[in-house]
């Protein structure tokens, strides 16, 4: 089974520090960039298939579609399947982002930035 790490967020430097640190935990990891939620559900519909194991960390505020419209989309068009699991990383320290996130009952778990090598490991291996 193939791992894709499909990093959502409008900041480029952001993405580029994750795509390095995800290297470093896993070098095989295959690394897709997605400024926006719109590009990110065009990633994932090509990405998804049984020889996949998808991880996403999905940022909240991005232009064109934010990481809540994206959440709606995957859950209306029934996107997630066993093989994907979401993450969401913010900078928002608003509570109630973490109480709306629990309302997805596919999301694995709500991240503060900046992430550590050790949380990147965390969500690679799922452990």
């Amino acid at each position: 089974m193939n791992k894709h790490l499909i990093l959502i967020d409008d900041d480029p430097i952001y993405r580029f520090i994750i795509e390095k640190m995800a290297y470093i935990v896993y070098p095989a990891i295959n690394i897709h960039h997605c400024e926006n939620g719109l590009k990110g559900i065009e990633c994932i519909k090509s990405l998804v298939d049984i020889e996949n194991e998808i991880i996403i960390l999905l940022d909240i505020n991005m232009p064109v579609l934010d990481g809540w419209g994206m959440l709606e989309e995957l859950k209306s068009n029934n996107i997630i399947d066993k093989n994907v699991s979401v993450f969401l990383v913010s900078s928002s320290t608003d509570e109630e982002d973490i109480i709306r996130s629990k309302s997805y009952d596919f999301i694995k778990n709500f991240f503060h930035k900046p992430l550590s090598i050790e949380v990147i490991q965390s969500i690679i291996f799922q452990d």
